[in-house]
This record gives C-alpha cells, sequence and structure tokens, in this order.
C-alpha cells in the first residue's frame, strides 16, 4: 500500500507515523529536471523554484504541524555515516527517540542509540534485524531490540541483508552469510549478532557491502571478509574468504571505509582509494576495470572528510563539497547532465553543493546529502527516494529538498529505495519503499515525503 502525498490516494493521518505536518505535494514535475534551486542553503521545498529544465517541485510541501523538538538539544561531529546528539522532547511532551546514527539496507533500516544500543526494523528473511526472530518476510514495522546490542555500540553498517556493528571495540554481525559477509567462518545465516573472527577488540568502523563486509581497526589498517568474485576485499586476489583479510597497501593512516555492491572505498591521510569491480567507473580512475587493490580516485588525494559506496556509484566529501562518480542515466551524480552523461569515471562536482556539506548517503540510482542543515536528494524516484513530495515518474539531476527537512538534520541514509535522516534532536524520518516496514512508523506503505520514526 502507498500513502503519497499529491497522488490520487486518500492520505490517513496516523500519530506518529504521517507525513510531518500532513504536507502536501502537487504540481506537475517531470522526469528530467529538478525541483527546487540546486544546492542553495535557502531553497524551500515546492513554490516555482525551477533549476535545470522546465521542471518544479509542485504544491505547497511545508513542514510544521506539532513536529517540533524542544529542550537545549545539540548535535556534533556529523558525518556520512551518523551523527551524535541527544536530549529532545517532542512537542505535546512526548518523549523522543535519541538516536547516534540511522543506516538502510534493502528491506531494512537500523539505528544506534546515543547510549549504544541497536535497534533494527524491516524484513527479517535473512535474520537482519538481528532480533532472533524466525527467518521470514514477515514485517516488523517499528524498531526491534537487536539481541545482545542494548549499550556498548559506537558504530554500525548495514546494506542488502545483512547488519554488522562495532561493539565494545569488536566487530560483530548478523543476517546473510550466504558469502561468508558475517566474517565468523561459516556460511550459516544468523537471526542475531556472531563474532566477527579475530577482531574482538580494536575496531573503529564497519562497512557492510551487499555480499562483503570491512573493518578499520584503530591501528588505521582495514580488514575485509566475504566475496572476492572482482577483488571487493582488496587483498590482491580474487579468492573468497569466510574471515577478514588485509587490504593490501593500507597499512596505516585509514579513517573511514565504506562498501558497496561490488567495490569498496576507504579515506587515507585524507586522500580516497577504492577498490573492487567497477562497471561504471566506481573507483574513480579514469577506467571501468577491476583493481584487486587500493587505487587512487583522481582528484581525490587530500581534504576528503566522508565517503560513500553504493551500487554503482559512489559519493564523497571534499573541502566541504559534494562529490559523485559512476552511473548516471538517472542523474544520480547530480551534476546536471543525467541522460546525457550516462557515466563518469572521475569525480563530477554535485550542482549548488560546493561547500558547507556535512554528511553524504549514495543509494540506489540517487544520493542524498546535508547542505547547511537541509536534506537534499538527487537521480531517480522511482521508489519516492527523492522525499520531495513527487510521484514515481519524477527525477532530478540536481538536487532537491527533502519535504519538511530544510533544517535540523544531522545526518541522511540511502538504501535501495528506502532513505533515513537523523535530526539535530536525537530523532529520525524516513522516506520511500515501506512495504517491508522499513519506514519504522508502525505502517507497511510507501511514503514520498518523511514520516516519523516511532518506538525507538
Amino acid at each position: 500500500m502507498r500513502t503519497l502525498v499529491g497522488s490520487s490516494l486518500v492520505v490517513i493521518l496516523v500519530a506518529c507515523g504521517a507525513p510531518e505536518g500532513g504536507s502536501t505535494g502537487g504540481g506537475s514535475g517531470t522526469a528530467g529536471g529538478s525541483g527546487a534551486t540546486a544546492g542553495g542553503g535557502n531553497n524551500t521545498a515546492g513554490g516555482n523554484n525551477a533549476a535545470g529544465g522546465n521542471n518544479t517541485a509542485g504544491g505547497n510541501n511545508t513542514a510544521g504541524g506539532n513536529n517540533t523538538a524542544g529542550g537545549n538539544n545539540t548535535a556534533g561531529g556529523a558525518t556520512a555515516g551518523g551523527a551524535t546528539a541527544g536530549g529532545a522532547t517532542a512537542g505535546g511532551g512526548m518523549t523522543a527517540a535519541v538516536a547516534a546514527q540511522i543506516v538502510t539496507g534493502r528491506q531494512h533500516t537500523c539505528a544506534r542509540s546515543t547510549t549504544g544500543g541497536v535497534k533494527c526494523w524491516g524484513y527479517a528473511d535473512y535474520g537482519q534485524l538481528g532480533n532472533g526472530a524466525a527467518l521470514s518476510s514477515t514485517p516488523y514495522p517499528t524498531p526491534q531490540q537487536v539481541t545482545g546490542i542494548t549499550s556498548g555500540a559506537t558504530f554500525i553498517s548495514t546494506n542488502f541483508d545483512h547488519t554488522c556493528a562495532v561493539v565494545s571495540g569488536a566487530a560483530r554481525c548478523w543476517g546473510d552469510n550466504t558469502q561468508g559477509q558475517l566474517g565468523n567462518n561459516s556460511v550459516t545465516s544468523s537471526s542475531t549478532p556472531v563474532q566477527v573472527s579475530g577482531l574482538t577488540s580494536g575496531v573503529t568502523q564497519v562497512a557492510a557491502g551487499a555480499t562483503h563486509s570491512c573493518a578499520l581497526l584503530s591501528s588505521g589498517v582495514v580488514r575485509c571478509w566475504g566475496l572476492n568474485d572482482v577483488g571487493q576485499l582488496g587483498d590482491g586476489t580474487q579468492t573468497n574468504s569466510l574471515v577478514p583479510v588485509p587490504v593490501m597497501g593500507i597499512t596505516s593512516g585509514a579513517t573511514a571505509i565504506s562498501a558497496g555492491l561490488y567495490h569498496t572505498c576507504a579515506i587515507v591521510s585524507g586522500a580516497l582509494r577504492c577498490w573492487g569491480g567497477q562497471p561504471y567507473g566506481e573507483l574513480g580512475n579514469d577506467a571501468n576495470t577491476a583493481s584487486l587493490v587500493p587505487t587512487q580516485v583522481m582528484g581525490l588525494t587530500s581534504g576528503v572528510t566522508a565517503v560513500s559506496a553504493a551500487d554503482s556509484m559512489t559519493c564523497a566529501i571534499h573541502n566541504g563539497a559534494a562529490k559523485c562518480w559512476g552511473k548516471n542515466g538517472v542523474g544520480q551524480l547530480g551534476n546536471g547532465m543525467g541522460g546525457t552523461l550516462v557515466e563518469s569515471r572521475t569525480p563530477q562536482q554535485v550542482v549548488g553543493l560546493t561547500s558547507g556539506v556535512t554528511s553524504i548517503a549514495a543509494g540506489w540510482l540517487y544520493a542524498c546529502a546535508v547542505h547547511s542543515g537541509a536534506a537534499k536528494c538527487w537521480g531517480t524516484n522511482f521508489d519516492y527516494s527523492l522525499g520531495n513530495g513527487q510521484g514515481a515518474g519524477f527525477e532530478s539531476n540536481v538536487p532537491v529538498n527533502v519535504t519538511g527537512l530544510t533544517s535540523g538534520t544531522a545526518a541522511v541514509a540511502a538504501g535501495a529505495g528506502s532513505n533515513g535522516a537523523l535530526l539535530t534532536n536525537g530523532t529520525m524520518r524516513c522516506w520511500g519503499l515501506g512495504g517491508a516496514g522499513q519506514l519504522g512508523n508502525g505502517m507497511t506503505d510507501d511514503s514520498n515525503v518523511p514520516v516519523v520514526v516511532t518506538g525507538f
């Protein structure tokens, strides 16, 4: 079922689970252009702000109502993977969820609290929720406690059907393990967290790819495990591994990692290096041949602070600017050239986001970023992934504002058609596909505008 703004369907508002402030869309947005002035920090969703063609974001998309948080809430350290937030109470006296990080997978979403607990929601058909439930496609539309992780978690990552976390310095994973992506020397899926072999301490970050995973250690080295058919483990081979193996050439200095469908990236001493498969130039080295070891992304030899690898593209924050490369058939690189530039093997500047970007997330044929506190997305809207109230036929090759999130956004997360946002008050919003309950609002409806995650 689809609960859509600006469609012919009747929107039924449910407490804490309806689009914020009853936002309405409309207009006649068409594919190929943008619904708002690209990139500018003060652009509002809706109205007639056109960019790149005649497509406009229609309607009076406004956020408001009672979905405001009070108190002296501050958030710090917003990155591509999360932000620290805390101490919010929602309007009307209801205590709001206090989240520190949100991540999205194929049909599930997870979040980490400021106290180190982890909860997940959506499908549990591979055990990816980590709640010990029987493997089934029964949707869990509200946050479920991950077994054994009620505190101590400092980082989480999810992708297709598995999730990983850093808990008290150790790497743990759960969900699909058909390619050994849980790293416990097994191919048996698990509905509860398992210990990654050999990584019981010193882990600072984890990165879940489609069928492989990686970990960043406090010494600045990277370890990867799982499927390695195109070199995504970075160990110079194409041999799968059920346990972590060292990434060649990164002996120190790594500060962030991200894993996509067939490739992996790491920030090393401010430079960005990627490895694995790249049918569309995802490694950013002006080629489309796989690399079994890390290769330098062109032009990003310093100043990189965040990276996000997806199915067929990669995005990064470079000196405060958003840059993306890889596939671009529906404008997912955000450079205003979707359709005319079907791919780019080197980084492209996202239109309008030349400074002030604090979080970035690449998803399935689209990407999102936080710019001066506002959430913006670009690319396809087939799964309502842009969150701007438009229908499935809309797409934009430049950033458009996410309805209701024009300020106060700390971080964004992008998955396979569903997205999340962490607000500076510690609450969360999700939009896009919701049939598996991955929006976390107690329902199994799609939404083309953000809804409030409840029960966290």
